[in-house]
Formats: structure tokens, C-alpha cells, sequence
């Protein structure tokens, strides 16, 4: 029954009224990686399972800044709280699949012989990770708003969220190290046997000379550590509560959430591994 003009802010779950400029620049951001992405997968027809992923995490950034500009003018709807909640948790989870997707492809133009696990793996096993994160996380979102919509403390729901983004940080932290480790052993390779330690065929070696791969392996290495980071403050601000300082202060919000994953996306919309594996 509350309204912004009959009950104050803090009985909301929000403590705030969302900026309507800030969350609409966000929301024109995000929905022009969604289409840079449709116009990606048109033309070059190729990596669609990394198409799918990233675009499944624009759409959903959409969708929750859609949400929290609703609830600029209803700060006391639950359904918009848990919907940007739920949206902008999971879209990150998203990226990291795309990431996760395209290192196979790396390993193999360097050299498959210089990673600790076997190329194939690794999109298993990372993705399987990711699906368990993903369901962590959007079965505690399901399970705080099933609380919400009754009245009742959220608690468990949250800790499910905690549980899900502890663990896709602990798989990106897993990411970084292998990518880390893949990298430091092909450089010693390398040094120690010449170009026989890598890939030989023309096209790997034309690959590694190009500059929109190179601008690729950037994109993917900064955009993991972009979103590992993201999902370090978001442990943290879950662990407060729903009511605690960090979630409670939009400017967190901005600084830490939306800023790095505005990044991530942009890096992930542009270097789109389809053009950057011409060959």
C-alpha cells in the first residue's frame, strides 16, 4: 500500500529512487550491444554459440535496467526489486560462458600441447561450472522473491545468491590462472624449442600475427578480470543484506556493478571472435 508520498524510502527495499538518466544510459548501452551482437552474428554466421550466450546477458542487462527505471516511480514494487536483482546477477554469468567458449579456440592456435588440460575439456568444464553458478544464482533469486512476494525475511534466497556468485568468482579465479599458466609455459616453449612448440600450420601462424586476434586475447583476459571483480563486490554486498550500505547507495551500484560489466560487454560486443578468427 505504500507510495513515494506515503511512506518514506527506507521501508523500501531499494533505500533509494534509481536515477533515471544514469539507469537509461545504461539500458541505451546495453540494448546497442544487443544489436551490434544480432548484426555480428549476421554477418560473419560464425561462433554462435558465443553469439547466444552474450546476447542471452545484453538482454537480460536490458531487462533489469528497465526494472530499476520503473521502479524510479515505484520504489515499492517487490517484482522490480527481485527483477533487476535477478537480471543483473545473472548476466555477467553469461559473458563468462562467452569468454570460457573462445579460450578452446585460443589454446589450439598457440599450441594445445601447452595447456595442463586438453583443449576439448575446457569449454566443459568451465561452462559446467558456469550452469552451476547459474542455477545457484537464479534459484536463490526465485527463492528470495517467492519470500518477498510473502512477506517474509529473504535470507535463504540470499545466501543461495551468495553460494552462486562465491563460486563463479572461485571459477573465473580458475579461468585466470589457467589462462595465466597456458601462457607462461607456451612463452617457455617458445624460447626453449623455437616455433616447433606452437601450432605450425599457416593459418595458426597467420593468427597469432593479426591484430584483431591479438585485440581479442586482450578483450577476453580484461573482460574476465572485469567480471571477477564484479563478482568479488557482489559477494560483498549480498553479505550485508538487502537492506546493507552497499546495496543501499547507488553510487556503489554504478562504480561497481554497472561501470565493469558496461566494459566487459563492450569489449565482448566488439571483439566478437567471429571476426577476429577470420581464418
Amino acid at each position: 500500500a505504500c507510495t513515494v508520498d506515503t511512506c518514506p524510502l527506507i521501508l523500501s527495499y531499494w533505500g533509494y529512487r534509481p536515477s533515471i538518466p544514469i539507469n537509461a544510459a545504461f539500458l541505451g548501452i546495453f540494448a546497442a550491444y544487443t544489436i551490434l551482437l544480432v548484426i555480428q552474428a549476421v554477418v560473419s554466421r560464425r561462433f554462435k554459440k558465443y553469439t547466444a550466450v552474450v546476447m542471452i546477458g545484453t538482454v537480460m542487462e536490458v531487462i533489469g535496467y528497465i526494472a530499476r527505471i520503473y521502479a524510479y516511480s515505484y520504489p515499492f514494487s517487490d517484482l522490480s526489486f527481485i527483477t533487476q536483482l535477478t537480471c543483473l546477477t545473472l548476466a555477467p554469468a553469461f559473458f563468462a560462458a562467452g569468454i570460457y567458449f573462445s579460450l578452446q579456440r585460443i589454446v589450439m592456435v598457440f599450441g594445445g600441447q601447452n595447456s595442463r588440460i586438453a583443449p576439448r575439456l575446457i569449454p566443459r568444464i568451465f561452462i559446467s561450472c558456469d550452469a552451476v553458478s547459474l542455477v545457484l544464482q537464479g534459484g536463490g533469486g526465485a527463492l528470495a522473491a517467492w519470500y518477498a512476494q510473502h512477506e517474509k525475511m529473504p535470507d535463504n534466497g540470499n545466501y543461495t545468491m551468495i553460494g552462486g556468485l562465491s563460486f563463479q568468482a572461485l571459477t573465473l579465479l580458475a579461468f585466470l590462472c589457467l589462462s595465466g599458466d597456458f601462457a607462461i609455459r607456451t612463452v617457455k616453449a617458445k624460447k626453449k624449442y623455437g616455433d616447433q612448440a606452437m601450432n605450425e600450420d599457416l593459418v595458426s601462424r597467420r593468427l597469432r600475427r593479426s591484430k584483431p586476434f591479438q585485440c581479442l586475447l586482450v578483450s577476453l583476459a580484461t573482460s574476465a578480470v572485469l567480471i571477477f571483480f564484479r563478482s568479488i563486490y557482489r559477494v560483498a554486498e549480498l553479505s550485508e543484506g538487502w537492506k546493507g550500505h552497499l546495496m543501499t547507495t547507488e553510487k556503489f551500484v554504478i562504480f561497481f556493478e554497472f561501470i565493469p560489466i558496461a566494459l566487459a560487454g563492450f569489449l565482448l560486443s566488439i571483439f566478437h571472435p567471429g571476426f577476429c578468427f577470420r581464418d
